[in-house]
């Protein structure tokens, strides 16, 4: 389980302190679908970069598996999310030069799996997800729609016990929001910490958990 207390964030600008978290509290539990929805800029992806550990909380707690994460500096954080943490950011960022597949594959690869295996796993994930047409395309003839799939699979592909997608319905038709969301659902079913932000309204309707973020204050919807 993860727990939020109280997150607070401020960023400093050059004319002035903005506060994008103020107050943030929520609960994530396994074998369940977290949603955060709420307008954009209403700080979803800073929760995101805090619970991945990219950013830190000015105050409050990250309670993760019933250990607090306060003390943790970056070497612990990169230890941890290597073995326990997906993120798929809302940004589609790829390696140009090298195919569909071998970027879906790299999580799996740079921990040492046998290629063989990695890539019939691959191929399943683009089929669940209709995308298994790009083989070996290269990730800049894409267009935002296939790209943002392309990025659902490399998250996916680790089958960590956290997994965090931003936006990943972002840029796709209903029939290809239907095939992510019927493979984070089977992924739910495994036993995954879950947690997507987003404002894709079928989403946030098979949510388990909805929290609202707006204006950096989460208010539980469900």
């Amino acid at each position: 389980m993860i727990i939020t207390r109280n997150l607070k964030k401020t960023f400093q600008t050059k004319k002035m302190a903005v506060h994008s978290i103020n107050k943030v509290s929520f609960e994530a539990r396994e074998g369940e679908l977290t949603v955060l929805t709420g307008p954009s800029g209403g700080g979803k992806t800073v929760v995101l970069n805090m619970l991945a550990g990219f950013i830190k909380p000015d105050y409050g707690d990250i309670i993760i598996y019933g250990e607090y994460t306060s003390g943790w500096g970056w070497s612990r954080w990169n230890s941890f999310r290597r073995r326990y943490i997906s993120y798929g950011t809302q940004r589609n960022i790829f390696i140009p030069n090298i195919s569909v597949e071998d970027n879906i594959s790299l999580p799996l690869l740079m921990l040492g799996h046998e290629k063989s295996e990695v890539m019939d796993l691959v191929r399943d994930l683009m089929e669940r997800l209709g995308i298994e047409y790009l083989y070996g395309r290269k990730t800049y003839t894409l267009s935002g729609g296939e790209q943002r799939r392309v990025m659902v699979a490399r998250t996916l592909i680790n089958d960590t016990p956290i997994i965090l997608l931003d936006e990943p319905t972002a840029e796709l038709d209903e029939d290809s929001s239907k095939l992510v969301i019927d493979l984070i659902n089977d992924f739910i079913s495994r036993d995954k910490i879950f947690i997507v932000a987003t404002h894709d309204k079928n989403l946030v309707n098979i949510g388990d958990r909805v929290i609202k973020i707006d204006r950096g204050y989460s208010t539980i919807i469900k």
